[in-house]
């Protein structure tokens, strides 16, 4: 699921970068996750893994629209991405949420 914009020069840092959003998401601090994610899809943009952790970061931000988007361009490239319905049905739900309060 790596974009066609990722190159060998830069792949490693995409990966470090993602592991770091990742890292950062699991423990709660949700600014540095984003900020990690934000280096890593400015390297490879179309990187799906990306969108992914992306849309996560995003629904715990409060801001489930841009989850939605991100994982809908996810799911036109891999509709059968188990993980990638889940994240988009736990953002549909925070959106819901947020239309309630």
């Amino acid at each position: 699921m790596k974009s066609r914009s990722t190159t060998p020069g830069n792949a490693g840092a995409v990966r470090r970068y993602a592991q770091d959003a990742e890292r950062r998401l699991a423990a709660g601090d949700l600014a540095g996750a984003e900020n990690a994610a934000l280096c890593a899809l400015a390297l490879a943009p179309d990187d799906t893994a990306l969108l992914r952790i992306a849309a996560r970061i995003q629904t715990a931000l409060g801001r489930p629209d841009q989850a939605i988007a991100d994982l809908t361009r996810v799911l036109a490239q891999h509709p059968r991405d188990v993980a990638a319905w889940r994240d988009l049905a736990a953002a549909q739900t925070a959106a819901s949420e947020l239309a309630a309060a």
